[in-house]
């Protein structure tokens, strides 16, 4: 039988329903679950039975209804799982969630249980319960539905770790919302208002919360047992955890962490109880006077909002001690959030979710900047550090994890959509929209409006509309979707001069990518003095932003604070203006003596046009001391907006060769002299670079000419290409990394010391530098690393660095160099090592990840050998390759 659903955007839609009969059953339809489930904590398991009433609320008889499976969302294969995001997911290897139907009855019959294909959802999450008769128009049905569910080992919101259980939301089957004037299902809404019955039994002894409510566990028959009426039900397990408490009537605030250490908790509660009185003057109509706070394995975000109670990352309060009161910024937002859901009956409306959210945003803000007596971001303090690369990348593309709360960011997404709130819709944060109506209706007319909806209660849109004189519906819609793709250009300034010395200036500006209307600010300025600003309302894809000034203006900047989330912001200013990034410091010392190097160098990079790279460095190595030029063009698909899939370069090398380079036992001799040489190269990457690679593959080849035209005293060519890659064994747990490289060069007028060199950091280590050398050259290594020690939380240096992980390496090196092809691949001529390292994975300041590497290598004789076997040693920052 063909099941007689309506599903918008894919599946069968039946006739319109009555619209007057859709809304006189809808008050009396808010779904209502009766839920007796056992959890096991220690093999991460759910089963139960999950009892509700099915209402037709459609104008034709339908067989069937639809039922949310959402741990079947929880995936292990997401294309968002980058580099970056995984090792904040998974603890271990990666896995999955899942949640099986066995069995659905209705009215005590059984019903057939399918799975139904949606374009926008995984496979499993949505299934179709078929009943075995029609349901007429109005009519009901009581359907028991008997469900298990497999915990995914993964930090965040639904997941387990180190015996604990987070699971916020979602973990019992669940009905779609529906249109209040239609029958279909509105399957891309918030889950809807609902009331459970809950009886939850756990054998495991430790504290179990559902929502707001806490038990010690086990007890005595159900462990869990209570009513609820919320949108969704927040279920937590901890296997320990210590109480700190503050009460400061009318208000009780709670923390409860697995850490024993009170000064975290005194931060905590010195920051908050202010917090807590200020939204509560603000908003009288909060009457919760509990605040519940529970230490969970959070690793991208600091806190999360659930119902009733607030998720606080275990690694707060592990940062230096500067960026604390950053770190608190977010649990502030997440206790207004809570608070205010409580406050605010539309929160339950499909619009309020973003109301509440850009209310508690605005004002946490607020009380943080009073709090903190910092206006400013952390970006302001960075800024003039920008010339080192890595401070660059924080400011243009961080990549750091709680990167929000530095910088104030609100454009903060998330890739997986894990939220049970919104995973069936990429919807953005409230605190997006907040800071775009604040863009549109100005600073002091957004307070006002927030100011009076938390005052009354009521909707803020309606405020703000009455504001702007004119209704938001559009404007709010496009930033409650994904945020969209969009780059702003300069294409034209103008400047007249009007009467009475006034200068006229007309700016125009074009957007590029979606259709969205959001206002661009513009800043113009003298060489010296005040700075003007004006605003392009963003209307159409082309506009004209005009404003008058006493002076005649020398600089413009599109967007000078940052409101905007765009790929590139190559275009944002004039003139140009140029930055220089320190991008070459590289001191490298070989405990054995005979491979140190120094290199320090820059980049130039112009108005901020990262395809574009003038790169300069002098270096000091042991074959040469010299400078190197180079231009490197980047394009393809861009990783952010300072790293791409491709990249061309070419170069120019002067140097003057050292002719104390080859070691005392080389038969070759030293060449001395001066080298001019064109450089030229490309490179493919199908991950983003970075210093710790899960998966993907770099591809390099380059090509080096040297003349006498020039200034030089040889005649020289030379080419190579190596790939470099990490195949995943068992991803982040176990990887393979490979490298391969093969060289050759013109055999005749090649300086010795530029010919290929078998030893060294990065040839077959165990082997001196300058000991073995020839015009061509072939090279394989392999590493095995594998975590030894993961999730490593409390130690730490003196609050500057937080070691996360322990990694271990084992790895063989293999290669030849050789003045003819047969002397290259002969087997016999090979060389070889073996060596074994550690890698500690540290937060440096508690924020920015970074891998400190020890490796030793000794050689072995897999056809050849040198006479010296003893073991070498190496220090090293970043993986080895």
């Amino acid at each position: 039988m063909q099941p007689k659903i309506s599903i918008p955007n894919g599946g069968v839609i039946v006739r319109a329903s009555l619209l007057l009969l859709a809304s006189l059953i809808t008050s009396n339809a808010q779904p209502h679950y009766t839920i007796d489930a056992t959890l096991t904590p220690e093999t991460r398991q759910i089963t139960g039975t999950n009892r509700f009433t099915f209402v037709n609320l459609g104008a034709t008889p339908t067989n069937a209804c639809l039922v949310f499976a959402y741990p079947n969302h929880l995936t292990d294969d997401d294309p968002s799982l980058t580099d970056d995001i995984y090792p904040r997911i998974f603890p271990d290897r990666p896995n999955r969630g899942a949640m099986r139907i066995a069995s659905a009855h209705a009215d005590l019959r059984p019903c057939r249980v399918t799975p139904v294909t949606h374009p926008d959802f995984k496979p499993g999450v949505l299934v179709s319960i078929e009943f075995p008769a029609d349901i007429p128009p109005g009519a009901k049905t009581d359907i028991i539905v008997t469900f298990d569910v497999t915990i995914p080992q993964r930090y965040g919101t639904f997941g387990a770790h180190d015996g604990s259980i987070t699971l916020n939301g979602g973990w019992y089957p669940s009905l779609p919302n529906r249109h209040k004037d239609t029958a279909e299902w509105d399957l891309h809404a918030q889950p809807p208002a609902s009331t459970f019955d809950i009886r939850l039994h756990i054998a495991t002894e430790g504290h179990l919360f559902l929502n707001n409510r806490h038990w010690r566990t086990p007890g005595t028959g159900s462990d869990g047992q209570t009513t609820l009426d919320a949108d969704k039900v927040t279920l937590l397990f901890r296997p320990s955890l210590h109480t700190a408490s503050h009460t400061l009537p009318p208000v009780n605030i709670r923390y409860l962490t697995s850490k024993t250490r009170t000064d975290t908790a005194t931060r905590l509660f010195k920051a908050l109880v202010p917090a807590v009185n200020q939204i509560r003057q603000r908003s009288p109509g909060i009457e919760t006077n509990d605040i519940l706070l529970v230490e969970t394995p959070l690793r991208r975000d600091l806190a999360i909002p659930a119902n009733g109670i607030i998720l606080i990352s275990d690694r707060f309060d592990q940062v230096f001690a500067y960026g604390r009161d950053y770190h608190l910024a977010p649990v502030v937002e997440a206790v207004y959030a809570v608070l205010l859901k409580t406050a605010r009956t539309l929160c339950n409306d499909r619009s309020g979710i973003w109301e509440t959210e850009a209310l508690a945003w605005t004002e946490a803000k607020r009380f943080w900047e009073t709090y903190s007596q910092r206006e400013k971001s952390a970006r302001t303090y960075l800024r003039p550090f920008s010339f080192i690369p890595e401070v660059d990348r924080w400011l243009n593309a961080p990549r750091f994890p709680f990167v929000g709360p530095f910088f104030g960011d609100f454009y903060e997404r998330d890739p997986l959509n894990e939220d049970f709130a919104r995973f069936n819709r990429i919807t953005a944060h409230g605190r997006i929209t907040a800071e775009k109506l604040r863009d549109l209706l100005g600073d002091s007319v957004w307070t006002n409006s927030v100011s009076t909806a938390l005052q009354t209660g009521t909707p803020l849109q309606p405020l703000a509309e009455t504001a702007y004189g004119q209704t938001l519906d559009t404007f709010i819609a496009q930033w409650t979707d994904p945020y969209p793709c969009v780059n702003y250009t300069l294409v034209s300034w103008h400047q007249t001069r009007e009467a009475h010395d006034r200068w006229r200036s007309e700016i125009t500006l074009k957007r590029s990518g979606q259709a969205i209307h959001e206002p661009v600010t513009v800043e113009i300025c003298p060489l010296t003095g005040p700075t003007y600003r004006t605003q392009w309302n963003g209307n159409g894809e082309t506009g004209v932003a005009v404003i008058e000034t006493p002076v005649h203006t020398r600089r413009l900047r599109i967007d000078p604070d940052r409101r905007l989330q765009e790929t590139t912001r190559a275009n944002h200013q004039y003139p140009a203006g140029f930055k220089i990034l320190l991008d070459n410091l590289r001191l490298r010392i070989d405990l054995n003596g005979r491979d140190h190097e120094l290199s320090v160098g820059g980049a130039l990079i112009i108005g901020n046009n990262y395809h574009n790279r003038y790169h300069f460095a002098g270096f000091t190595v042991q074959e040469q001391d010299g400078i190197e030029l180079r231009h490197v063009h980047a394009f393809g698909r861009p990783f952010d907006t300072i790293d791409f899939s491709h990249e061309v370069m070419w170069g120019l090398l002067y140097s003057d060769l050292d002719d104390d380079f080859l070691d005392a036992s080389s038969t070759r001799e030293n060449d001395s002299g001066r080298v001019a040489a064109l450089k030229l190269g490309y490179e493919l990457r199908t991950t983003q670079p970075g210093r710790n690679r899960l998966d993907g593959w770099t591809w390099t080849t380059e090509l080096e000419a040297g003349d006498t035209v020039a200034g030089g005293d040889f005649r020289y060519w030379k080419a190579q290409a190596w790939q470099a890659g990490v195949v995943p064994l068992r991803r982040d747990r176990h990887l393979l990394a490979l490298h391969a490289k093969l060289g050759t060069s013109d055999r005749q007028s090649t300086p010795v010391q530029l010919i290929y060199d078998i030893g060294g950091f990065d040839g077959v280590r165990g082997i001196n530098r300058g000991l073995i050398l020839g015009n061509h050259q072939w090279l394989a290594r392999a590493e095995y690393r594998f975590i030894l020690w993961n999730d490593l939380n409390n130690l730490h240096a003196i609050t500057t660095a937080w070691l996360r992980r322990i990694q271990l390496a084992t790895y063989v090196d293999a290669g030849n160099v050789g003045d003819t092809t047969s002397e290259l691949f002969a087997s016999h001529n090979t060389y070889g090592s073996v060596g074994a390292g550690v890698r500690l994975h540290v937060d440096a300041l508690g924020a920015f990840p970074g891998i400190i590497r020890f490796d030793i290598a000794r050689q072995i004789n897999i056809g050849r050998a040198t006479e010296d076997r003893s073991p070498m040693f190496y220090i090293g920052i970043g993986q080895s390759f």
